[in-house]
C-alpha cells in the first residue's frame, strides 16, 4: 500500500509535493518508439499500445500506433507526431510504462522516476522485460508535471 514506502524518504517526498515539483497530475509525452520487435497476424503487422500505471492502478492507455513499416523491416521505429500523451492523475514517484502489442502481449516495461530531473527533458529510455533484461527497444519521452493545457 501507499503507507509502507520508506519512512526516511517520505519527508523529502512531502517537501517535493508541497513545492509543486510533483503534483497529482503528470503527462507522459512520448515522441518516438525505437527498434520495436514486430509480429504479424495473417500478413498484417500488429500495432502497439503503451499503458501507464503507478504500480497499483492503470493511469492511461494510448491508442494503437505503428504497425505500418514495410514487411521486410525487422524492427519498427515510430516518430509520433503529434506525440502520444498519457495524462495520469497520480502523485506516485514512479510511473511504470508497458509497451504491448495491440493483442495484449507485453513487449517490455519502463520505469520513469519523477524525482529524476532528467525526466523533465526529452530522453531516451530502454524497455526491459519482466526479468529486467533489456528488451532491445527504446522510447523517447518527457514528463510534464501539473495540469496540461
Amino acid at each position: 500500500g501507499a503507507m509502507d514506502s520508506g519512512v526516511a524518504s517520505s519527508g523529502q517526498w512531502e517537501t517535493l509535493v508541497r513545492s509543486g515539483m510533483i503534483t497529482d497530475r503528470v503527462t507522459v509525452r512520448i515522441s518516438s518508439l525505437l527498434d520495436l520487435p514486430r509480429r504479424y497476424d495473417q500478413g498484417h503487422a500488429i500495432p502497439y499500445i503503451i499503458r501507464a500505471s503507478d504500480g497499483d492502478h492503470d493511469l492511461g492507455i494510448s491508442s494503437e500506433v505503428g504497425g505500418s513499416a514495410p514487411m521486410d523491416v525487422d524492427r519498427e521505429t515510430i516518430s509520433l507526431n503529434p506525440p502520444v500523451k498519457l495524462e495520469a492523475a497520480t502523485a506516485s514517484k514512479v510511473i511504470q510504462l508497458s509497451l504491448e502489442f495491440a493483442d495484449g502481449e507485453t513487449i517490455g516495461f519502463c520505469h520513469i522516476s519523477r524525482l529524476d530531473p532528467r525526466s523533465a527533458k526529452p530522453n531516451k529510455y530502454r524497455w526491459s522485460d519482466s526479468d529486467d533484461n533489456p528488451a532491445q527497444c527504446g522510447v523517447e519521452l518527457v514528463l510534464v508535471e501539473g495540469q496540461v493545457a
